[in-house]
């Protein structure tokens, strides 16, 4: 009966710790200040508007872009993002770190990766949120984690409604993408690798690199063999040959490398047909902001036809 009770109470702090996190606890428009609870320290203040906004993570700029603020600073990861280069003129890139350039910025908040090694010290400079890269399970977008990034950047920069309808507009959004592929996806599974020293890495649902296109609003299945290596920690695919394990419909590699070139090594060692291989550029397919997922799930649908 005890330990009946104890999990009870557990189970109960989780649900409404899972509750208060990303909400505002109070506001003060005229003293430019809100009070929100985050993930890694409780209850943080910062900013009521926030105007000069550091974002380290690859899916928050241009999500803060369609919420209508201007990142000060991103991650230097992103320099070479067209999606970024198009949306965000003049934006600084910052390497992870360097207080130096990060102090010229000025910045009123900092949002970043969880864990970061260097956020003790971005404290120094300013409100600083860790986030980690998951979805709460009562989370009204379920396990779209991008989703869910997006409407929680929305109440950290006081745009949750603007969040909200931006992310209604976008199932609407997803449905007429969905038309442009000329068969239904549905009918066959994939498997997404990206790139990585050593080989390639097999790319979770809502893990970026094109798979929130591929998986979320093109429909596709995820391949049984991928998802027995991610349930085994095994993701690792050390040359493309192991491709032939998969037996996947359609194979989805964001790379740097030429893609013709690449293409054609898949073919020769994985035996696959090229037209069921799609090459995704690296940099451009890195971030899963709304922007970017539009803008890759045409490119793929163009890839398809």
């Amino acid at each position: 009966m005890k330990k009946l009770l104890m999990l009870i109470i557990f189970a109960a702090t989780l649900v409404l710790s899972a509750c208060s996190t990303y909400q505002e606890v109070s506001s003060n428009k005229e003293e430019n200040k809100r009070t929100i609870t985050v993930e890694q320290a409780g209850e943080l203040e910062i900013p009521y508007d926030v105007e000069r906004a550091l974002l380290f993570r690859a899916t928050d700029p241009l999500n803060a872009h369609l919420l209508g603020v201007k990142p000060a600073g991103v991650n230097e990861i992103l320099k070479e993002n067209k999606y970024i280069e198009e949306n965000l003129k003049d934006v600084a890139f910052i390497t992870p770190g360097n207080l130096d350039h990060i102090k010229t910025l000025d910045p009123d908040l900092i949002i970043t990766y969880a864990p970061d090694d260097y956020s003790s010290e971005y404290v120094d400079i300013a409100p600083t949120i860790e986030m980690i890269y998951n979805s709460s399970f009562l989370s009204p977008y379920k396990k779209r984690v991008y989703l869910t990034h997006l409407y929680h950047l929305g109440v950290m920069l006081n745009k949750e409604q603007e969040a909200k309808d931006i992310i209604d507009e976008w199932m609407t959004t997803m449905t007429e993408l969905k038309r442009g592929l000329p068969f239904n996806a549905s009918e066959y599974d994939a498997v997404v690798l990206t790139e990585i020293e050593g080989g390639y890495q097999v790319v979770p649902k809502f893990g970026s690199f094109g798979t929130e296109a591929i998986y979320d609003v093109l429909g596709f299945n995820l391949n049984k063999e991928a998802k027995r290596l991610m349930e085994n920690n095994a993701t690792t695919v050390e040359s493309l040959d192991q491709l032939k394990d998969f037996e996947a419909d359609y194979v989805f590699i964001s790379s740097n490398e030429d893609p013709k070139t690449l293409k054609t090594k898949v073919k020769n060692e994985a035996g696959m047909d090229e037209s069921r291989v799609v090459i995704m550029n690296l940099d451009d397919f890195r971030t899963n902001d709304l922007i970017s997922v539009e803008g890759q799930t045409k490119e793929i649908i163009d890839a398809l036809k």
